[in-house]
């Protein structure tokens, strides 16, 4: 995956978040818009590494 080097540490608090809300919500999770904007706007991310980071976060919450 040709993620942001520079960018990985500050997505790691929003992929936190992301685990959390996992884990609390089962499947019926949906990434909240705030932190959408987060990850795009903020970060500057492309959607295909959003993709990334909620399959990564999903494995590691072990929801599938």
């Amino acid at each position: 995956m040709d993620f942001p080097v520079g960018k990985i540490e500050p997505s790691l608090g929003g992929m936190l978040r992301v685990i959390h809300a996992l884990k609390k919500g089962k499947n019926k999770f949906e990434i909240s818009p705030r932190l959408k904007a987060y990850f795009r706007e903020r970060l500057e991310l492309e959607s295909y590494h959003i993709d990334y980071i909620m399959k990564k976060s999903k494995k590691i919450a072990q929801i599938n």
